[in-house]
């Protein structure tokens, strides 16, 4: 994402859309971006009416449809006597991920912002939300965002991955970086740089002289992610302050929510990777499992398709 010119704002009804509508200006105002402000329609009552005939069900959706245009329409004029170009699209679909997902890929925006619902954790690899599914299925650069206002100067930190066994490359990494370097350029935020690492629990050591062995494991480990993590910053930005760069042990889902805390991190831009079913049932996503524990908005960066 070299700018942003398209922002395709994915609105629902159960969410206040204020603060959502609030960073969409705001990142419009800064890039001059033209808005799109999108929501899918359904009614599950509607489509049990089997007593209604089908030009009643028809007239019925008609009029819900109107209802939600009219709603939206009152939301972009609000935005365009702020001088933001702001236009509206419903769509009426059963499965709501999937019509975003389709309206997603015939606007082609440069940045899609979705607001998150929260989640109970048990069983939603297995249920897979509408936010799951947008998550995995966007093309796009996703901002998921949550009911926090940004405050008048953010922080951005881009979490990073060197050793990441599906990007070998880097590529994702320089995704990641170039990102997060563009945001808070556009915002004037302060940008930091994370690197979480983890190293073999000391019980998986079975050899003789374990401790030993295991404190020898520690450190070279750490070397190795430190001297990586070194040369990545180097190689992007070699001015950046020493107390902007972050390396970190232990697992990513546990301690990235406990750093974005502690250090007020409003958008934590991130890597995501495609996962086949069994893999998001048994461990899945950073992202995915970080939903709801990062307190902060999330920016999704994908892998480039080869």
């Amino acid at each position: 994402m070299d700018t942003i010119t398209r922002l395709l704002v994915n609105l629902s009804d159960e969410a206040d859309h204020d603060v959502l509508l609030h960073k969409a200006k705001i990142l419009a105002a800064m890039t001059g971006s033209h808005i799109e402000l999108f929501q899918c329609c359904y009614n599950a009552a509607l489509s049990s009416l089997n007593l209604l005939k089908s030009e009643a069900r028809e007239s019925v959706q008609h009029q819900q449809m109107q209802r939600t245009e009219a709603h939206l329409d009152q939301l972009a004029k609000r935005l365009n006597r702020s001088g933001i170009a702001t236009d509206t699209d419903v769509t009426w679909s059963r499965h709501q991920a999937e019509g975003v997902i389709t309206k997603v890929e015939r606007y082609a925006p440069d940045l899609v912002l979705h607001q998150l619902a929260q989640h109970p954790y048990l069983l939603h690899y297995l249920l897979a939300p509408q936010d799951w599914q947008i998550l995995r299925e966007c093309p796009f650069p996703l901002l998921l965002t949550k009911d926090n206002p940004w405050p008048e100067h953010l922080r951005i930190a881009a979490a990073i991955d060197p050793f990441h066994l599906h990007d070998e490359e880097g590529s994702l990494d320089n995704q990641i970086l170039d990102t997060a370097e563009m945001l808070a350029t556009l915002l004037g935020a302060e940008l930091h740089v994370v690197h979480v690492f983890n190293v073999l629990p000391q019980s998986a050591i079975i050899e003789e002289g374990g401790v030993a062995d295991y404190r020898s494991l520690q450190e070279k480990v750490s070397e190795r992610h430190k001297g990586r993590l070194h040369q990545i910053i180097t190689e992007f930005d070699p001015d950046l302050e020493p107390s902007c760069i972050h390396l970190l042990e232990g697992e990513t889902h546990k301690v990235l929510p406990r750093f974005a805390e502690e250090e007020r991190i409003d958008i934590m831009v991130m890597g995501f990777f495609a996962r086949g079913f069994i893999d998001r049932l048994l461990i899945g996503s950073s992202v995915e499992r970080m939903l709801d524990s990062l307190p902060c908005d999330i920016m999704v960066v994908k892998k480039p398709v080869s």
